[in-house]
């Protein structure tokens, strides 16, 4: 089957050196869902049309694309220019790790082909988000809570004091029928984050420790409930922020 040519917005996830002057990236896109492409001659001195500034993590495009459903060939980007208002991070130092550290996630969390447009929009209100805010120790968190309404392991909101959060069933319960679970003031704190308006840009007061324990926790969940998901390799650097 010939490609076809799709006019699409798209996400930037991940990019990879390929040769001298070429890049493999990964991105989500609204029509096509996830999808990578082969950007041929983009690291080229005085390249014209396509910049390498455009594949950052979470920068959005639109762009036109082929694609060649039913094939195991790399798809391939024409055209892209950024969508207004998305110039990328890389003159905020904080906020490009943070952009980051969402992609590494978005990277390892979705693997379907198949579009999805009230993730798409989340996603992309995210990234406003992102942009135009200032970024507190509570975004991250906030923003991995709000993914488990999307890939369908949200975690159940029953609560009693001195229960504890299983990481590998997602429910609280008791200490003592557990042994993946996060510790009682994480679990608590954890509880506060659930009843949350996720719309609102509110703080809630924790140590560093215990937010980091929370964070963490909340990676070590999507490993129990996805298959090969992997702890994003910028972890650290945000530990290291909030």
């Amino acid at each position: 089957m010939s490609a076809q040519v799709v006019q699409t917005e798209l996400i930037v996830l991940s990019r990879l050196r390929y040769g001298e002057t070429s890049l493999i990236v990964r991105a989500y896109t609204r029509e096509l869902g996830l999808q990578s492409y082969m950007v041929k001659g983009v690291l080229k001195p005085k390249k014209t049309g396509l910049k390498p500034s455009y594949f950052q993590s979470l920068t959005r495009l639109n762009a036109v694309v082929t694609y060649s459903p039913k094939t195991q060939k790399l798809h391939s980007i024409r055209e892209a220019k950024p969508i207004a208002n998305s110039n990328g991070f890389s003159a905020d130092v904080l906020k490009s790790n943070v952009a980051l550290f969402m992609a590494e996630v978005l990277s390892m969390l979705l693997s379907e082909e198949q579009e999805d447009q009230l993730l798409y929009t989340f996603l992309t209100a995210q990234i406003d988000r992102l942009e135009l805010q200032p970024v507190g120790p509570d975004y991250l968190i906030l923003f991995l809570l709000r993914l488990t309404h999307f890939i369908g392991c949200f975690p159940d909101k029953e609560f009693q004091p001195s229960q504890v959060f299983d990481l590998s069933q997602g429910i609280f319960t008791e200490p003592k029928h557990t042994h993946t679970a996060l510790s009682i003031r994480a679990s608590e704190l954890l509880y506060r984050y659930l009843g949350t308006n996720f719309d609102d840009d509110q703080r809630i007061n924790a140590s560093k420790a215990t937010r980091q324990e929370v964070l963490e926790g909340l990676l070590r969940y999507f490993s129990f409930q996805i298959a090969g998901f992997k702890f994003p390799k910028s972890l650290e650097i945000i530990q290291s922020i909030f």
